[in-house]
């Protein structure tokens, strides 16, 4: 009986001793203990021996094409715009008349209305060139391409 007593007080005193080398530093400087006190416990600033937390992911801005159609007519020339592929992109297209926005190999289409902008947003995955063009029922207008460059 003797000897299981002194076998758990050497067992307890082993395991104070491992918690009081192996525990977190506790020590910290005024500045942290006003930080501390001034958050609550579960917003408390992380200790030095934490991980670092994750950054959020930020999303990238889209490359913005904006083309316009007055009188029938696209403004400028019709154009090849250069991406590189995986890039985020948005055609905007302001018409004096309605119709269809239509981009050719991606086989995407936004309605348009007159005088309002549509938009169309997208990811480039496919490389190539591909064609734009309003659909209307006066016909079609050639609007440029979008040139997909591969990664």
């Amino acid at each position: 009986m003797r000897n299981a007593v002194l076998t758990v007080a050497v067992g307890l005193l082993l395991l104070v001793g491992l918690f009081w080398l192996l525990k977190p530093d506790s020590a910290s400087t005024p500045a942290e203990d006003a930080t501390s006190a001034a958050m609550p416990a579960a917003v408390a600033a992380p200790t030095p021996t934490s991980a670092p937390e994750p950054e959020a992911a930020v999303e990238p801005t889209p490359r913005r094409v904006e083309l316009r159609i007055a009188e029938g007519r696209l403004s400028g020339e019709a154009s090849s715009h250069s991406l590189s592929q995986g890039e985020e992109v948005e055609v905007q297209l302001l018409s004096d008349r309605a119709g269809e926005l239509h981009l050719h190999g991606y086989d995407l289409e936004a309605k348009v209305q007159a005088d309002l902008p549509a938009l169309l947003r997208f990811r480039a995955d496919h490389a190539g060139r591909f064609e734009m063009e309003l659909h209307s029922k006066a016909g079609h207008v050639e609007l440029g391409a979008l040139e997909v460059q591969p990664r």
